[in-house]
């Protein structure tokens, strides 16, 4: 009966003992992954211009697989291992005190051992989580640009470099392999099995010191220093649409000092031109607040936008960027994910967009699928998609960043109605690509190294001598001609 209540409260404590770590290991792996993601979606642009996405995906994968799985039971393990072994030196010492002649040497001896193995194990353990973002990184270009590797029929090459980097990701592995094995097998040389549990208990707190390696890693991306805030409850104004910009902004080290003003009026079509690497595209960076002025205004309304919140700025300004995102799912919820529209309306825009009649042939209406990237519609379509979004949310400020820049003639013509129609009464701020997409614009703002270099009406800039806008409409026409002749 005695060793039946034994066994009953032994059996008792290790359903106890798992369910508790259990649960107390979901909690923490919860909360480091909460604090993970919050610090994700709050990071600021230059973090991910900086980052390589593979280095990002293994933090939320391995390591916190590691956390969710290895770091709990190694734990549990190591202690119940270092009190089984802290119990039997205390019975050895009571009934055959001579054994500690042996015992305590084997313990000094393996605990300079641990410390002597820690210090190489942890770099190792860090070598290893940076070579796996290398395996990651290269998994994900090489998925994403699978179409092209084929077509220069490269597949071999990008195979052995695949090879070639998984090589390198189990060295450190493999190393630290070696260091446990010959650690334990000097351990064993003194026999006992004393020394056998006191082996295995240390092996399983090294086991933790190289898991704990991974809540260093997710650490450093739990601590980004964030964006703005997304809302200023004292400061929540109504956005209309006339801006007047005075600003300058620091990129790659070099500060780009803007000394002009420009006064972009309500209702006004601007077009924005320039050559490649002019700085167009920062400038609507630096309107959404992705780039963060280093000085100088940008005021929409009267109100400077640096002094509200994030959320409150990007989400009164519509954009209709260069390249399509659409979002695994439905139509229904690309259009509308935050469910805000009725479905006669999401049609409405659908029927503006030319896309209705597709939806309607594919028999499942606002049901129908948008895989991962929408690979599953042309690219013309995926622009027309986001031209949809623009119109559901009626933003008095819509930006146009080379949203042609990909699409053919027929959807370009498509988009420009459809904007010239829907968007009347509203700012339009269009970064060119073809020139005749601006050439109705109200305004033509020309940036050149990231300076305002002139911000007039179309004709009055090509009849101007040395105009940037003049030059670029020259060059158009004459490459146009020089193709149609070929």
């Amino acid at each position: 009966m005695v060793y039946l209540l034994i066994g009953l409260a032994t059996i008792l404590f290790i359903i106890c003992r798992t369910l508790s770590t259990v649960a107390l290991g979901l909690k923490s792996s919860g909360s480091l992954f909460s604090q993970l993601l919050d610090s994700l979606f709050h990071a600021p642009m230059s973090f991910y211009d900086s980052t390589p996405l593979g280095r990002i995906l293994n933090r939320v994968s391995s390591d916190l697989s590691i956390i969710d799985l290895d770091v709990p039971f190694s734990l549990i393990i190591s202690i119940s291992g270092a009190v089984n072994a802290c119990g039997t030196l205390v019975v050895l010492a009571i009934v055959t005190w001579q054994d500690l002649i042996v015992t305590i040497p084997m313990l000094c001896l393996t605990i300079s051992l641990q410390r002597y193995y820690f210090a190489s194990a942890k770099e190792l353990m860090r070598m290893n989580g940076t070579t796996k973002s290398f395996v990651a990184n290269h998994l994900a270009e090489s998925a994403a640009g699978a179409m092209t590797i084929r077509a220069f029929e490269k597949e071999d090459l990008f195979f052995k470099r695949n090879l070639g980097l998984i090589d390198t990701n189990a060295s450190p592995f493999s190393t630290v392999f070696r260091q446990m094995s010959g650690f334990i097998g000097m351990a064993l040389a003194y026999g006992l099995s004393l020394n056998m549990m006191v082996v295995r208990s240390i092996q399983k707190q090294s086991t933790i010191a190289d898991n704990i390696i991974c809540v260093e890693r997710l650490n450093q991306y739990m601590h980004i220093p964030s964006e703005a805030p997304e809302v200023i409850e004292e400061n929540r104004p109504q956005l209309i649409g006339q801006l007047l910009v005075k600003w300058r902004y620091k990129i790659c080290r070099k500060l780009h000092v803007h000394t002009e003003i420009v006064d972009l009026k309500q209702r006004h079509k601007i077009g924005i031109v320039g050559r490649t690497g002019s700085g167009k595209t920062t400038l609507i960076g630096a309107l959404f607040r992705l780039v963060e002025p280093a000085g100088g205004k940008i005021i929409v309304d009267g109100i400077d936008i640096s002094t509200i919140g994030l959320h409150d700025l990007r989400s009164r300004f519509g954009i209709i960027p260069q390249d399509p995102t659409l979002f695994n799912g439905t139509v229904r919820y690309n259009l509308d994910p935050m469910s805000q529209h009725s479905d006669q309306e999401i049609w409405e825009v659908l029927g503006k967009c030319q896309l209705q009649e597709a939806l309607q042939e594919n028999g499942k209406g606002l049901d129908s699928l948008v895989v991962e990237s929408g690979s599953n519609w042309s690219i013309g379509q995926r622009q027309l998609f986001c031209l949809g979004r623009a119109l559901l949310r009626r933003s008095k400020i819509l930006v146009l960043d080379e949203a042609t820049a990909s699409i053919d003639n027929a959807t370009d013509m498509i988009l420009q109605k459809t904007i010239r129609a829907e968007f009347a009464d509203c700012t339009v701020i269009t970064v060119a690509h073809r020139i005749p997409t601006v050439m109705d614009c109200t305004m033509i703002l020309g940036v050149s190294d990231g300076k305002l270099v002139e911000y007039d009406e179309p004709m009055k800039l090509m009849n101007k001598e040395g105009s940037l806008f003049g030059q670029l409409v020259e060059e158009y026409w004459s490459n146009l001609q020089s193709a149609e002749s070929n």
